[in-house]
């Protein structure tokens, strides 16, 4: 059976079955069915070249990221994690399916997943995900990761106790994380926030009360705009922070 065989837009994801064993499993991912078809598959050896895990994802912002991880990657992984969550993670049963959109190396994952929780990494980069995978590893842990472009997702309906969304803002996946929740999970959002001023690239920055009204629907936990150091910038920078739990 091949893409073409499956109804509806189908979106073909590679979710690692187990680094350790060079094995991936190919996900067809298609609004009409409502479970995920796993077509196993097993590729190559990861240990010899991984770049192949990108050619679907040839873009800046993989290369850009890549570049980055594969210079900086021991730096990142010595982050703590994100003090929203932190904060807010007594909100998510222990037992609960995350989802982690823009994950990079997975420290927010490792968090959660130390607390017991079912985490799914996805991100552009197979830089990120794999030292993510070598952490989760060394403790005993696992993590379902794929390597996704999240400029045009789509995720399984009703699927998720949580959506985590941390320094990354990509509107489309707004109303993606609408249906990927179930009713009740929590959504934990942060992103760069607009103040007015002149930006380079205003596509990256929240607008004033533009998250807030994006999940109007839900119930607003917390919503607050903090301004607070940046490793790469001088001054601090605004950011916007929600907590918000989708009606039941």
């Amino acid at each position: 059976m091949t893409l073409k065989d499956f109804p509806g837009r189908a979106q073909l994801v590679a979710f690692e079955e187990g680094l350790q064993q060079s094995k991936w499993a190919l996900f067809i991912i298609t609004p009409e069915w409502k479970e995920t078809l796993c077509l196993k598959y097993i590729l190559a050896n990861l240990s010899a070249n991984e770049d192949y895990l990108m050619s679907d994802i040839n873009n800046a912002d993989a290369h850009h990221w890549n570049t980055r991880y594969q210079a900086e990657g021991k730096q990142w992984l010595r982050h703590k994690p994100k003090q929203l969550l932190v904060d807010y993670a007594g909100l998510l049963p222990t037992d609960a399916k995350v989802l982690d959109s823009a994950a990079g190396v997975g420290v927010n994952a490792l968090f959660l997943a130390q607390r017991g929780m079912q985490v799914y990494a996805l991100d552009v980069s197979w830089v990120g995900l794999n030292l993510a995978k070598m952490r989760f590893r060394e403790q005993g842990l696992v993590l379902e990761s794929a390597v996704v472009d999240l400029s045009n997702p789509w995720l399984p309906s009703q699927y998720f106790d949580a959506v985590l969304n941390i320094c990354f803002l990509e509107r489309a996946t707004f109303p993606v994380y609408q249906q990927t929740l179930k009713p009740g999970g929590i959504l934990i959002f942060e992103a760069f926030a607009g103040d007015g001023e002149d930006v380079a690239h205003p596509e990256y920055y929240l607008q004033p009360n533009e998250l807030v009204a994006a999940f109007s629907n839900f119930e607003i936990i917390h919503s607050k705009r903090i301004r607070r150091k940046h490793r790469n910038k001088k001054s601090a920078v605004l950011v916007e922070q929600m907590v918000a739990r989708k009606p039941t």
